[in-house]
């Protein structure tokens, strides 16, 4: 059967509460001052409905129109943002997925359809690729420089996992070969050695982790 792709994102100005916490929490922990707003996006591959029982679930499980805008198959064009998407890796637990695939069963009296989500994130605004501008101490500043030259371009996954290895250095847990993978970031190694520089050193590095995880958590 057909796979098709459905986009929905809360109402801007009432219901996208978590969008506008995201976007106060960027613009804090990041200056980023160019942030006007962020909007949230929940994608959703769903296979193996007919035409009949998508247009009878699509409203009922995916979506509530009095409170969410809904895209099929491809979004407009957004101007003036950035753009990343947050999704599972192959044989993660998918709970959003699960429990729509399981509401579909229920209203459909038919066999779990196939379903894939994924949390788009819009950066609207002027902002560049990456960017750190904070009025912290020269080792706060200087880690969080090293760590956007880092993760620059690399998937998420990739840039997590740096995050893991940079999080193990500090702690004295890295192995030799994460603390190579740092690259300039490894010349920090010593602060753990300097309890009272260690969280300005992790101040970054934490934050980037914090707004991943509670973007997968919404």
């Amino acid at each position: 059967m057909t796979v098709r792709r459905l986009f929905v994102e809360k109402r801007q100005g009432f219901f996208d509460v978590p969008a506008r916490q995201l976007a106060e929490d960027l613009i804090e922990s990041f200056r980023l001052v160019g942030l006007r707003t962020v909007r949230l996006i929940r994608r959703y591959d769903i296979e193996g409905l007919s035409d009949e029982e998508y247009k009878a679930v699509r409203d009922v499980v995916f979506a509530e129109p009095p409170v969410d805008v809904v895209y099929e198959e491809k979004l407009p064009n957004f101007p003036n943002t950035r753009k990343f998407a947050i999704e599972y890796l192959p044989g993660q637990y998918d709970q959003r997925a699960d429990s729509a695939a399981q509401c579909v069963q229920l209203v459909t009296q038919k066999e779990r359809p196939i379903i894939r989500t994924a949390t788009l994130v819009l950066l609207v605004g002027n902002i560049s690729d990456a960017a750190f501008n904070g009025n912290g101490c020269a080792i706060s500043q200087a880690s969080a420089d090293m760590m956007i030259d880092l993760i620059m371009g690399k998937p998420l996954e990739e840039a997590m996992r740096l995050q893991k290895s940079f999080m193990g250095m500090i702690q004295g847990t890295a192995s030799e070969e994460e603390i190579e993978e740092l690259e300039e970031a490894a010349a920090l190694q010593d602060i753990s050695h300097m309890p009272a520089r260690v969280k300005c050193a992790v101040l970054g590095w934490r934050t980037m982790r914090e707004m991943v995880e509670k973007l997968e958590g919404e």
